[in-house]
């Protein structure tokens, strides 16, 4: 085998020192010599790139080095190495350079070991300088987040731990502390199942792996779980459990945050009782006003029935006078009396709406015909506009409509003094059977202000005292309508300004009964 040249040689060298000098370019880490009997130091070129210096720009000495050392760590630096001559021991630390113009700072890791003469005199000490300056940031900026969410976890009155797929407590909050009655060190590395009756623990498991899987139906604030747990004292409570996935580089692990809903089922079921004792004592009330009303309601007729006897007969014009006046409040109070029974009904949900064959057409010039005895003395004009669009007969409640539009049309004439008052019924189809229905009763009279358009639709209420005094009634017509439409499904509003009249507007969805015979 032929012996290689003294160039062949130089030239592989070279090309393996070339090698050895991009690999400590590549991995950051230089190396060094320190000959202790001449005190000569030999930097790589990396090094002299790792202290910030173009290569072979200075000849470099221990106390150059340690000029370059950051101040607080200089003592540091020193003392490590001179007591690892002493102990004859190699050593590795971590230390900060800093530039003495710039100030710059970057981190190192340095490692270092000597050699000894047989006198045990050190002879040549030799090491690496690694840049960690990046590696370092990320370690700070990971022990600094780790910091934060430590802190947030102790001071969040929320109970929330952190579990691996094996649903060990890796991480806990104060506040599960709290929760459990457990110190956060007693509370560490536990099984979740040691806060979970046993009918609870497989749940909880099946969960957790669905959370782990990335199945979304489980995760997040959205789907809160109900379970049972259970205190270190082996008190049970209801909680609600949210989970989160965080899908570290390394591991998978859940985040859940725990809500101790024991308060809130108390207040939801003292709330569910105090209901349930409002709605019987209004169902008493109610059942009270109908009973007390159907007795009132007999005598009435019975009085009534006397005076329609009475005035039918020849009677001076006093006495006439006198019977009508008491004819009137008879009437009124009928009237009174069945708006009561009707809203009862309503409440009681004994209110059953038909479904029958009927012409709206016919419906609305009742109502428009039964209000022109008291039209008449205020000469009011009272009209009503049935749109081509309307179709000849619906499928209904005759009678609720008849009532809804009565009630409407009564209201306005009895609160319009001049002017008119009139009906106009539109409709548009909604599909090939159904129609929606617009009604609207407009009127001229004195209006409503819009701070007070809501209290006109509850019971018993009226604007002010003086409408009642001036005008009477019971405040229950406008408050059975609404009850009547929105028991077909429908809506009533109103637009009104004072003393520029009011348009009460209804929304009915009809189905068109053409073609179907009456019943």
């Amino acid at each position: 085998m032929p012996t290689p040249s003294t160039q062949t040689i130089n030239t592989e060298l070279e090309r393996q020192g070339e090698m050895l000098r991009q690999a400590q370019r590549i991995a950051k880490i230089g190396s060094w010599e320190l000959d202790l009997g001449t005190g000569y130091l030999f930097w790589s070129d990396e090094v002299f790139r790792i202290f910030g210096l173009s290569p072979g720009q200075m000849e470099p000495s221990y106390e150059f080095f340690l000029n370059q050392i950051h101040p607080d760590d200089r003592d540091m630096v020193n003392t490590a190495y001179q007591t690892s001559l002493e102990t004859r021991t190699p050593y590795r630390i971590t230390h900060r350079l800093q530039d003495p113009e710039t100030g710059e700072i970057r981190w190192v890791e340095e490692q270092c070991e000597t050699d000894f003469g047989e006198d045990g005199k050190p002879l040549t000490s030799r090491g690496t300088v690694q840049d960690i300056t990046e590696s370092r940031a990320a370690e700070l900026a990971l022990a600094k987040s780790e910091a934060t969410l430590h802190s947030i976890l102790h001071a969040n009155i929320e109970a929330i731990l952190v579990a691996d797929p094996q649903r060990r407590i890796r991480i806990c909050s104060r506040g599960a502390e709290l929760l459990f009655g457990l110190s956060l060190t007693e509370m560490a590395d536990r099984s979740l199942d040691a806060f979970l009756p046993d009918a609870e623990q497989s749940r909880l498991a099946d969960e957790i792996d669905r959370v782990l899987a990335g199945d979304p139906r489980v995760s997040g604030l959205q789907h809160p779980h109900g379970y049972r747990m259970r205190r270190a004292t082996g008190e049970e409570f209801p909680a609600e459990l949210t989970f989160t996935l965080n899908a570290a580089a390394d591991e998978r692990l859940v985040t859940i945050v725990i809500r101790d809903v024991s308060r809130q089922r108390s207040y939801e079921e003292a709330l569910r009782l105090a209901m349930e004792k409002a709605e019987a004592g209004s169902r008493a009330k109610s059942a009270f006003l109908a009973n007390m009303s159907h007795e009132c309601r007999t005598p009435l007729n019975g009085m009534l029935g006397m005076i329609a006897i009475a005035l039918s007969s020849d009677l001076p014009e006093a006495s006439r006078r006198h019977l009508m006046i008491a004819k009137e409040c008879g009437e009124t109070l009928t009237n009174l009396i069945s708006g009561v029974l009707d809203m009862s009904q309503i409440e009681e949900g004994k209110f059953t709406l038909k479904s029958e064959p009927f012409d709206l057409a016919a419906v609305v010039q009742r109502a428009i015909d039964l209000q022109r005895p008291a039209a008449a003395p205020k000469s009011l004009v009272l009209t009503s506009d049935v749109a081509s669009s309307v179709a000849d007969r619906y499928l209904g409640d005759e009678a609720a409509m008849q009532q809804i539009l009565n009630n409407l049309v009564s209201n306005a004439v009895k609160f319009t003094e001049s002017g008119a008052v009139g009906v106009l019924v539109s409709a548009s189809p909604v599909d090939t059977r159904t129609d929606r229905l617009t009604i609207d009763v407009v009127d001229t009279g004195i209006g409503i202000a819009e701070a007070h358009r809501e209290l006109i639709f509850g019971r018993f209420t009226q604007v002010d005292d003086s409408s009642t005094r001036i005008y009477g009634g019971s405040g229950l017509g406008l408050a059975i309508v609404k009850s009547l439409v929105e028991a077909k499904g429908g809506t009533v509003s109103l637009k009104s300004n004072p003393d520029s009249g009011s348009t009460f507007t209804l929304d009915i969805k009809l189905k068109r009964a053409d073609g179907m015979p009456d019943e």
